[in-house]
């Protein structure tokens, strides 16, 4: 099938940004300006509190740090919504920064809806910017991947589920205090709920990001709300998982019912 992108159809940008073990400086290719300074603020001051905070603590953790992949609204790193994973690392000559994959979300997509549709996806970003730590790591070969990922990503099959559903269309032409949608299951509600979420936290937050994890050693699988970007003061518990010495505060985890 042809991967070219409809007029009418936004492409998907996709590109990285940070450092790797084999190179003296930063690599990146793909993400706009618009995206690359917020994204490079927000971590250089996650990295200079998180320092401050943890004192000779800090290298311990941020080196077994979990992976978190992250979905970030409109309005926080560009116009565009944003699906992307992280990961520490470290470049040649032993300066600090994390890894970057990431990719935009067509239409200011629901991030919410966009983490299931996207679960394939996020699988092959974290191998594909896991293989920025191996040893014989190939910075051309790297890209040739990215390359080859965005291809995919701007064929006309992948870019159709990008698609704002119907309800998503009639909260955006129809802003206001109530709104009716037809349910192709009364007994099901939860088709509705992420459309309505997103509505709700943009009004609250104007914009947002979700970030999880599966955890690692020190910290268990965990699932991060923020309004706009994690703060500083808190990101230190994306690193150790002590989310309540960082401020964060506690929310139990769910399960679902006996009941379904």
């Amino acid at each position: 099938m042809s991967s070219t992108v409809e007029p009418d159809r936004q492409p998907v940008l996709l590109g990285y940004y940070g450092k790797v073990p084999t190179h003296g400086d930063f690599v990146g290719k793909g993400l706009p300006r618009s995206f690359r300074e917020p994204w490079d603020a927000w971590v250089q001051a996650v990295m200079n509190t998180s320092r401050q905070q943890m004192g000779e603590e800090w290298i311990q953790h941020y080196l077994t740090c979990p992976l978190y992949r992250f979905a970030l609204t409109s309005g926080l790193c560009g116009e565009q919504a944003w699906l992307g994973v992280i990961i520490p690392s470290v470049d040649q000559v032993g300066r600090y920064y994390p890894m970057t994959l990431c990719r935009s979300l067509p239409h200011s997509g629901n991030p919410l809806e966009a983490m299931p549709k996207h679960s394939g996806w996020f699988g092959q970003a974290e191998t594909l910017v896991m293989s920025c730590l191996a040893d014989d790591f190939s910075l051309d070969a790297f890209d040739q991947r990215v390359q080859a990922m965005g291809q995919t990503l701007n064929g006309r099959q992948a870019d159709a589920q990008d698609e704002p559903t119907s309800l998503q269309r009639g909260f955006q032409q129809y802003p206001g205090a109530a709104w009716r949608t037809g349910l192709a299951d009364p007994n099901n509600l939860r088709q509705v709920f992420p459309a309505l979420l997103d509505v709700l936290l943009q009004d609250f937050c104007c914009a947002y990001s979700l970030w999880w994890t599966q955890g690692a050693e020190n910290s268990s699988p965990s699932l991060l709300l923020a309004k706009g970007l994690p703060p500083f003061a808190g990101a230190a518990a994306m690193l150790d998982g002590d989310w309540p010495r960082w401020g964060w505060p506690a929310v139990p985890p769910w399960a679902p019912s006996a009941g379904g």
